[in-house]
């Protein structure tokens, strides 16, 4: 309880600073005429939008981190793990506030982000609780340290490699003309001299990867027969790979 207080008069007080003024003035405010949401079971469980509404997008697909999130619930009330049952306290308030909330200038969908990080919270602790579970299920204490040890590792790079193209956040990666993300960004550096292989082949290549081509002006061994003219084009695949080219 007076951690409780401590953090809630600390975080009331930083928070008072911005919305007492907008409380007090509040007759000012434009409510936007927004409308309240009233499909609450696909907001909250599914987060199934039309495309053509195009104002969320549901990656990675909200079912699965759902599940990893009761999961992650169930575990923490058999483990006694207060995080992930304050995490789940905090989910149930807020949705509750989305569904019966009344329309006004606070627009339900605005409480929406605030539900989905606790949910992606408490699917976090669910895969590290579900890790723990394996680790101590196995009989080897080398095994144990190896899952402990590997699976944030491998949780952190999945939720890398799922949330960074719908974020279009990865490095490397690039949107082309039409709007569509591309990653990894593809290159190639094109020898235009080359007798061991030919430059036709090379294209051939690069065009069936979609690369973007850069040629250097010498043979197969440029690195040693043309080193100014190689460092040149390798440069600038590197600024091009990292968005600077």
């Amino acid at each position: 309880m007076k951690t409780l207080a401590l953090v809630g008069s600390v975080g009331g007080a930083l928070s008072a600073f911005w919305v007492l003024p907008f409380f007090a003035k509040r007759t000012y405010v434009n409510d936007m005429g927004w409308v309240k949401i009233t499909t609450y079971t696909n907001s909250l469980f599914f987060r199934n939008f039309p495309a053509s509404e195009n104002v969320l997008k549901d990656s990675p697909p909200f079912r699965v981190v759902f599940v990893l999130a009761v999961l992650g619930l169930l575990l923490s009330i058999l483990r006694r793990n207060r995080m992930g049952i304050v995490l789940g306290i905090g989910a149930a308030l807020v949705a509750a506030a989305f569904r019966y909330m009344p329309a006004g200038r606070l627009w339900n969908g605005r409480v929406l982000p605030s539900y989905y990080l606790y949910v992606y919270l408490l699917a976090a602790i669910g895969v590290g609780e579900g890790a723990r579970l394996i680790a101590d299920a196995l009989a080897s204490a080398r095994l144990q340290t190896f899952v402990r040890n590997g699976a944030p590792i491998v949780a952190f790079i999945s939720m890398w490699l799922v949330f960074g193209p719908a974020l279009r956040a990865l490095p490397g990666g690039y949107t082309d003309s039409a709007g569509v993300y591309h990653w990894p960004k593809r290159l190639s550096l094109i020898t235009t001299r080359d007798h061991l292989v030919p430059p036709r082949r090379q294209r051939a290549l690069a065009d069936a990867l979609r690369a973007t081509i850069v040629e250097v002006q010498a043979d197969h061994l440029a690195a040693l027969v043309a080193p100014e003219a190689y460092v040149a084009a390798t440069l600038t695949l590197i600024d091009r790979l990292t968005g600077y080219g």
